[in-house]
Protein backbone atom coordinates (compact mmCIF):
# COMPACT_ATOMS: atom_id res chain seq x y z
CA UNK A 1 0.00 0.00 0.00
CA UNK A 2 1.22 3.25 -1.15
CA UNK A 3 0.54 6.95 1.36
CA UNK A 4 0.14 10.30 -0.61
CA UNK A 5 0.28 12.85 2.51
CA UNK A 6 -1.24 15.83 1.44
CA UNK A 7 -0.09 19.16 3.01
CA UNK A 8 2.98 19.35 4.82
CA UNK A 9 1.83 20.78 8.09
CA UNK A 10 2.10 19.64 11.74
CA UNK A 11 -0.02 17.15 11.05
CA UNK A 12 1.37 15.81 7.61
CA UNK A 13 4.82 15.75 9.80
CA UNK A 14 4.01 13.60 12.37
CA UNK A 15 2.46 10.98 10.19
CA UNK A 16 5.29 11.21 8.28
CA UNK A 17 7.30 10.16 11.81
CA UNK A 18 4.88 7.75 12.15
CA UNK A 19 5.04 6.19 8.73
CA UNK A 20 9.13 6.35 8.95
CA UNK A 21 9.23 4.50 12.65
CA UNK A 22 7.11 1.32 11.22
CA UNK A 23 9.37 1.43 8.03
CA UNK A 24 6.54 1.57 5.79
CA UNK A 25 8.84 3.86 3.05
CA UNK A 26 6.19 3.67 0.28
CA UNK A 27 4.95 7.45 0.82
CA UNK A 28 4.92 10.95 -0.61
CA UNK A 29 4.37 14.21 0.57
CA UNK A 30 2.30 17.28 -1.13
CA UNK A 31 2.84 20.68 -0.28
CA UNK A 32 3.64 23.43 -2.46
CA UNK A 33 4.65 25.93 0.03
CA UNK A 34 6.90 23.63 2.38
CA UNK A 35 10.11 22.40 2.56
CA UNK A 36 11.21 19.31 3.77
CA UNK A 37 12.90 15.90 3.06
CA UNK A 38 13.22 13.99 -0.41
CA UNK A 39 9.65 12.40 -0.43
CA UNK A 40 8.30 16.24 -0.46
CA UNK A 41 6.49 17.06 -3.99
CA UNK A 42 6.63 21.36 -4.30
CA UNK A 43 3.56 20.79 -6.31
CA UNK A 44 -0.21 21.68 -5.85
CA UNK A 45 -2.55 18.69 -5.46
CA UNK A 46 -3.89 18.94 -9.21
CA UNK A 47 -0.21 19.30 -10.90
CA UNK A 48 0.88 16.13 -8.99
CA UNK A 49 -1.74 14.32 -10.19
CA UNK A 50 -1.61 15.38 -13.41
CA UNK A 51 2.45 14.96 -13.89
CA UNK A 52 2.20 11.39 -12.97
CA UNK A 53 1.48 9.64 -16.60
CA UNK A 54 0.88 6.56 -14.59
CA UNK A 55 -1.49 8.07 -11.98
CA UNK A 56 -4.45 5.39 -12.85
CA UNK A 57 -2.53 2.18 -12.80
CA UNK A 58 0.36 3.60 -10.10
CA UNK A 59 -2.41 5.10 -7.56
CA UNK A 60 -4.72 1.63 -7.68
CA UNK A 61 -3.57 0.74 -3.95
CA UNK A 62 -2.92 4.93 -2.88
CA UNK A 63 -4.66 6.16 -0.19
CA UNK A 64 -4.43 9.88 -0.40
CA UNK A 65 -4.56 11.34 3.87
CA UNK A 66 -5.38 14.74 3.61
CA UNK A 67 -4.82 17.54 6.20
CA UNK A 68 -4.93 21.06 4.24
CA UNK A 69 -7.61 23.70 4.61
CA UNK A 70 -11.19 24.10 4.71
CA UNK A 71 -11.31 25.98 1.64
CA UNK A 72 -9.02 23.62 -0.21
CA UNK A 73 -10.80 20.35 0.98
CA UNK A 74 -14.16 20.81 -1.47
CA UNK A 75 -11.89 21.02 -4.46
CA UNK A 76 -9.34 18.28 -2.92
CA UNK A 77 -12.12 16.19 -3.25
CA UNK A 78 -12.87 16.69 -6.16
CA UNK A 79 -9.77 15.83 -7.42
CA UNK A 80 -9.82 12.24 -5.95
CA UNK A 81 -13.56 11.61 -7.05
CA UNK A 82 -12.46 12.65 -10.76
CA UNK A 83 -9.21 10.60 -10.76
CA UNK A 84 -10.49 7.45 -8.70
CA UNK A 85 -8.20 8.43 -5.46
CA UNK A 86 -9.12 6.73 -2.58
CA UNK A 87 -8.81 9.81 0.50
CA UNK A 88 -8.76 9.99 4.37
CA UNK A 89 -9.86 13.81 4.96
CA UNK A 90 -8.86 15.25 8.23
CA UNK A 91 -9.48 18.11 7.24
CA UNK A 92 -12.44 20.08 9.17
CA UNK A 93 -14.87 23.17 8.69
CA UNK A 94 -16.27 21.94 5.06
CA UNK A 95 -18.51 19.78 6.02
CA UNK A 96 -21.95 22.41 4.71
CA UNK A 97 -20.72 20.68 1.30
CA UNK A 98 -21.28 17.31 3.09
CA UNK A 99 -24.36 16.14 0.60
CA UNK A 100 -22.39 17.22 -2.51
CA UNK A 101 -19.32 15.20 -1.27
CA UNK A 102 -21.66 11.91 -0.79
CA UNK A 103 -23.20 12.88 -4.68
CA UNK A 104 -19.13 12.90 -6.11
CA UNK A 105 -18.24 9.82 -3.81
CA UNK A 106 -20.99 7.85 -5.05
CA UNK A 107 -20.84 8.68 -8.62
CA UNK A 108 -16.88 8.36 -8.72
CA UNK A 109 -17.31 5.24 -7.01
CA UNK A 110 -13.99 5.87 -4.89
CA UNK A 111 -13.92 5.37 -0.92
CA UNK A 112 -13.81 8.26 1.07
CA UNK A 113 -13.12 8.74 4.81
CA UNK A 114 -13.70 11.76 6.99
CA UNK A 115 -13.87 12.79 10.35
CA UNK A 116 -13.50 15.24 12.81
CA UNK A 117 -10.91 13.39 14.75
CA UNK A 118 -9.15 10.27 14.13
CA UNK A 119 -7.75 9.87 17.67
CA UNK A 120 -8.97 6.23 18.89
CA UNK A 121 -9.17 7.46 22.73
CA UNK A 122 -11.37 10.92 21.40
CA UNK A 123 -13.38 8.48 19.42
CA UNK A 124 -14.61 6.53 22.95
CA UNK A 125 -15.39 10.02 24.62
CA UNK A 126 -17.89 10.41 21.69
CA UNK A 127 -19.46 6.93 22.12
CA UNK A 128 -19.53 7.88 25.79
CA UNK A 129 -20.87 11.59 25.21
CA UNK A 130 -23.15 9.55 23.40
CA UNK A 131 -24.42 7.31 25.66
CA UNK A 132 -24.54 10.27 28.17
CA UNK A 133 -26.34 12.11 25.81
CA UNK A 134 -29.17 9.34 25.56
CA UNK A 135 -29.64 8.89 29.46
CA UNK A 136 -30.06 12.03 30.28
CA UNK A 137 -32.41 13.12 27.12
CA UNK A 138 -35.62 14.64 28.68
CA UNK A 139 -34.30 15.13 31.76
CA UNK A 140 -33.83 18.57 33.55
CA UNK A 141 -29.81 18.28 32.75
CA UNK A 142 -27.97 21.58 31.73
CA UNK A 143 -24.90 21.05 29.49
CA UNK A 144 -21.89 22.88 28.07
CA UNK A 145 -19.13 21.69 26.53
CA UNK A 146 -15.34 23.19 26.78
CA UNK A 147 -12.53 23.06 24.29
CA UNK A 148 -8.64 24.32 24.78
CA UNK A 149 -5.98 24.72 21.82
CA UNK A 150 -2.92 25.95 20.59
CA UNK A 151 -2.83 29.50 19.98
CA UNK A 152 -2.76 28.89 16.40
CA UNK A 153 -6.41 27.12 15.69
CA UNK A 154 -8.27 29.71 13.87
CA UNK A 155 -12.10 28.01 14.19
CA UNK A 156 -13.83 26.20 16.78
CA UNK A 157 -12.68 22.56 17.35
CA UNK A 158 -14.63 19.94 15.13
CA UNK A 159 -14.39 18.06 18.00
CA UNK A 160 -16.53 19.84 20.08
CA UNK A 161 -19.31 20.23 17.11
CA UNK A 162 -19.19 16.38 16.98
CA UNK A 163 -19.84 16.37 20.61
CA UNK A 164 -22.79 18.98 20.44
CA UNK A 165 -24.34 17.50 17.68
CA UNK A 166 -24.83 14.05 19.62
CA UNK A 167 -26.26 15.49 22.64
CA UNK A 168 -28.92 17.15 20.40
CA UNK A 169 -29.47 14.00 18.36
CA UNK A 170 -30.17 11.98 20.95
CA UNK A 171 -33.25 10.13 21.23
CA UNK A 172 -35.76 12.70 23.15
CA UNK A 173 -33.21 15.23 23.71
CA UNK A 174 -34.83 18.85 24.51
CA UNK A 175 -31.27 20.51 23.23
CA UNK A 176 -31.93 21.99 19.59
CA UNK A 177 -28.80 24.33 19.31
CA UNK A 178 -25.50 24.52 19.97
CA UNK A 179 -24.71 28.41 21.21
CA UNK A 180 -20.95 29.65 21.00
CA UNK A 181 -20.24 31.62 23.97
CA UNK A 182 -22.56 33.94 25.86
CA UNK A 183 -25.01 36.38 24.38
CA UNK A 184 -27.20 36.23 27.22
CA UNK A 185 -29.49 33.89 29.40
CA UNK A 186 -29.03 29.96 28.31
CA UNK A 187 -32.12 28.76 27.26
CA UNK A 188 -33.08 25.42 28.43
CA UNK A 189 -33.31 23.68 24.53
CA UNK A 190 -29.31 25.36 24.49
CA UNK A 191 -26.19 23.94 25.02
CA UNK A 192 -23.01 26.11 25.31
CA UNK A 193 -19.87 25.62 23.44
CA UNK A 194 -16.41 27.70 25.01
CA UNK A 195 -13.33 27.96 23.27
CA UNK A 196 -9.97 28.57 24.62
CA UNK A 197 -6.40 29.46 23.23
CA UNK A 198 -3.30 28.14 25.07
CA UNK A 199 0.32 27.92 23.49
CA UNK A 200 1.35 24.53 23.96
CA UNK A 201 -2.08 22.59 23.97
CA UNK A 202 -2.50 20.04 21.67
CA UNK A 203 -6.48 19.97 22.68
CA UNK A 204 -8.60 19.21 25.33
CA UNK A 205 -12.35 18.86 25.77
CA UNK A 206 -14.68 18.37 28.45
CA UNK A 207 -18.30 18.04 28.41
CA UNK A 208 -20.64 18.49 31.41
CA UNK A 209 -24.17 17.31 32.22
CA UNK A 210 -25.43 19.82 35.23
CA UNK A 211 -28.68 18.35 36.89
CA UNK A 212 -31.00 21.80 37.45
CA UNK A 213 -33.25 19.75 40.08
CA UNK A 214 -30.27 18.28 42.48
CA UNK A 215 -26.82 20.08 41.33
CA UNK A 216 -25.45 16.81 40.46
CA UNK A 217 -22.90 16.78 37.85
CA UNK A 218 -21.81 14.09 35.64
CA UNK A 219 -18.56 15.38 33.26
CA UNK A 220 -15.98 13.41 30.93
CA UNK A 221 -12.66 14.66 29.60
CA UNK A 222 -10.14 14.27 26.93
CA UNK A 223 -6.72 15.23 26.91
CA UNK A 224 -4.35 14.97 23.85
CA UNK A 225 -0.80 14.26 24.88
CA UNK A 226 0.86 14.70 21.54
CA UNK A 227 -0.37 14.17 17.69
CA UNK A 228 0.40 10.75 17.47
CA UNK A 229 -2.68 9.21 18.51
CA UNK A 230 -4.51 11.56 15.65
CA UNK A 231 -2.00 10.69 13.09
CA UNK A 232 -1.77 7.09 13.77
CA UNK A 233 -5.86 7.20 13.79
CA UNK A 234 -5.63 8.73 9.94
CA UNK A 235 -3.25 6.23 8.88
CA UNK A 236 -5.52 2.99 10.15
CA UNK A 237 -8.25 5.08 8.48
CA UNK A 238 -6.31 4.94 5.25
CA UNK A 239 -5.60 1.20 5.72
CA UNK A 240 -9.17 0.77 6.77
CA UNK A 241 -10.49 2.60 2.98
CA UNK A 242 -8.16 1.07 0.82
CA UNK A 243 -9.89 -1.43 -1.88
CA UNK A 244 -13.05 0.09 -0.82
CA UNK A 245 -15.62 2.37 -2.09
CA UNK A 246 -18.64 4.61 -0.43
CA UNK A 247 -18.06 7.08 2.09
CA UNK A 248 -17.46 6.39 5.59
CA UNK A 249 -17.53 8.79 8.64
CA UNK A 250 -14.45 7.09 10.86
CA UNK A 251 -16.75 7.66 14.27
CA UNK A 252 -19.32 5.60 12.89
CA UNK A 253 -16.63 3.11 12.04
CA UNK A 254 -15.21 3.21 15.69
CA UNK A 255 -18.77 2.85 17.24
CA UNK A 256 -19.59 -0.38 15.18
CA UNK A 257 -16.17 -1.67 16.11
CA UNK A 258 -17.24 -0.56 20.23
CA UNK A 259 -20.12 -2.15 20.03
CA UNK A 260 -18.90 -5.44 19.01
CA UNK A 261 -16.49 -5.09 21.54
CA UNK A 262 -18.96 -4.67 24.47
CA UNK A 263 -21.31 -7.68 23.05
CA UNK A 264 -18.71 -9.97 23.34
Amino acid sequence: MRYVIVGYGKMGQEIEKILQKQKLDSYETIDPDSIGPIHLHHLSLKDFINGDEFFNEYFKDTVFIDFTQPDQALQNIQLYAKNKANAVIGTTGWYNHLPKVKKLVKDSEIGLVYGTNFSTSVQKMFYLNNILARLTAGDDYDVTINEVHHNAKKDVSGTANTLAKDIIAAPNSIKSEAIYGINGAKGKHQLTISSDRLVGVFGEHTVRYANEFNGDTIAISHRAGGRTAFAQGAIDAAGFINGKSGIFDWSNVLRDRFNNQLSK
